[in-house]
């Protein structure tokens, strides 16, 4: 999709997103650090995890054959994910993203952060 601004013919492309469907079967090979196929036939490049202040993740991903940027949603955090790493941060143990393997968790702030798919996991008190 194109949108243009302003009267000096700047001309600013907004990414694409996915569809439901899409987003799932995405998201489960991201999850098992499989390549991410893209629907013009070539793979994704992920170019950008952010945070979003709902505690749900944002990839930003280019396709390596038509260079068109898309964005993959990453829902955020559920109770029972939320309540795991709350008891795992209480013993003082290690924490490790729980869709990813093998995936530290990072302190930003006062939050628990997955640096791969952006999502907040807990709070620090």
């Amino acid at each position: 999709m194109v949108k243009k601004s302003g009267n000096d013919g700047f001309v600013e492309e907004e990414p694409l997103t996915f569809s439901p469907s899409q987003s799932r079967r995405l998201l489960g090979f991201y999850y098992e650090d499989s390549r991410l196929p893209s629907p013009a036939g070539g793979v994704f490049q992920i170019l950008r995890v952010k945070s979003e202040d709902n505690g749900s993740g944002v990839l930003i991903l280019e396709c390596g054959s038509s260079s068109l940027r898309y964005v993959l949603k990453v829902p955020k955090a559920k109770r029972a994910e939320k309540r795991d790493i709350q008891a795992e941060a209480k013993k003082g143990g290690e924490l490790w993203c729980p869709r990813h393997s093998l995936q530290p968790l990072n302190r930003v702030a006062d939050k628990y952060v997955c640096r791969k798919c952006g999502v907040t996991y807990a709070t620090s008190k």
